[in-house]
């Protein structure tokens, strides 16, 4: 796969929680000799398949020696069927993005608790990528606002993410229009979406060359081997760990290291730019 320069453009907070979890309350209450015995768990589709199964069986067999019951993962084929499950009580706990928190407790009423929401979630930003051959070639080069893409976009293309992705869809699509730039008309074509795959299509989608540009969650981009090129902002001359610590959320001040998404140490490549 030809990596994508994520860096291209600038990162941008969402602004809402990600990591939320909703949970179904039973359409009566059960009673006391009759305890639930399994909790169906299940979780937007947003990420490397095998990766969200592996993660969602340790955090089901945490909670279960602590709960004393079954938890199980139920994996879901999209955003909606998450939504769906939850409101059809198929579903008893699962892990939204903000867009489809909203949607479940919308849908769902006094039926439907909001149980969690990571600090961290607050802090979410969405990555605008290009294609690196894309850039070679000089159809887009590095920007510091995304006003700035205006005068290429005519012969670009995009990607969001799934419709019903926050960092993906809901909230790329605001920046650009508060720039000004109409997704259905801007580009070379209207924008399109990743109907199925998560962020990971959209990083095929991009890197591939199927389009020019596209918008995804950071972490999945962070949990990448990405080589380069990185670019810095134009004629920024301060301290390259401010650029670091802007990047990458998990960045080390003391030591220049930054923490991927799978757990592995990284020096922060603009210290190196």
């Amino acid at each position: 796969m030809i990596r994508t320069a994520a860096r291209v453009l600038f990162p941008i907070l969402t602004g809402l929680g990600l990591g939320t979890v909703v949970a179904q309350e039973p359409a009566a209450k059960p009673k006391a000799s009759t305890p639930p015995t399994v909790v169906r768990v299940s979780a937007i589709p947003d990420f490397n398949k095998k990766t969200l199964n592996e993660t969602a069986k340790a955090v089901c067999d945490y909670l279960g020696k602590q709960v004393g019951i079954e938890f199980r993962f139920e994996p879901s084929s999209d955003y909606t069927a998450c939504v769906n499950g939850l409101a059809a009580n198929k579903l008893d706990l699962v892990w939204f993005g903000g867009l489809t928190a909203v949607e479940a407790m919308d849908v769902c009423k006094d039926d439907a608790r909001l149980v969690a929401c990571r600090d961290v979630d607050l802090e979410f930003k969405t990555y605008f990528i290009a294609n690196k051959e894309a850039i070679q070639k000089g159809k887009v080069k590095p920007v510091d606002k995304l006003e700035d893409l205006k005068p290429m976009l005519a012969n670009l293309t995009f990607t969001f993410g799934d419709k019903k992705s926050t960092s993906g869809h809901l909230m790329p699509r605001h920046f650009l229009v508060t720039a000004g730039i109409d997704p259905e008309k801007a580009f070379k074509s209207p924008a399109s979406f990743r109907l199925s795959g998560g962020h990971a299509a959209t990083m095929q989608a991009v890197s591939s060359g199927e389009v020019d540009l596209g918008a995804l969650n950071y972490v999945y981009y962070d949990a990448y081997d990405y080589n380069g090129p990185y670019y810095y902002p134009t004629d920024y001359r301060g301290d390259p760990r401010t650029i670091c610590a802007r990047y990458f959320r998990s960045f080390e001040w003391d030591t220049g290291l930054y923490t991927t998404y799978r757990g592995e140490k990284r020096m922060c490549p603009y210290l190196g730019v």
